[in-house]
């Protein structure tokens, strides 16, 4: 099991626009949480995946939503 946390940065005014996106395309059971921050990032998402290649999928398809601007992902696993 991999785990991932992305910070995301979105276009002013559009982060709960961006939260639906990010509800609507990643598989419930991966989407661990999604919130809404502030600060340096705007959006801060938890996956959870079976292998590296997956997680690559779910965060490849976060990363194509339009309104963001950019991200940083940090992958972690279990001890």
């Amino acid at each position: 099991m991999v785990s991932a946390y992305i910070l995301v940065t979105v276009k002013t005014g559009t982060e709960y626009d961006v939260v639906d996106e990010i509800k609507k395309i990643v598989p419930k059971e991966k989407l661990k949480d999604v919130v809404i921050v502030y600060g340096m990032f705007d959006i801060v998402v938890v996956l959870e995946a079976n292998s590296l290649s997956e997680l690559e999928k779910l965060v490849l398809s976060i990363r194509k939503i339009d309104k963001i601007t950019s991200t940083t992902t940090l992958v972690s696993s279990k001890v």
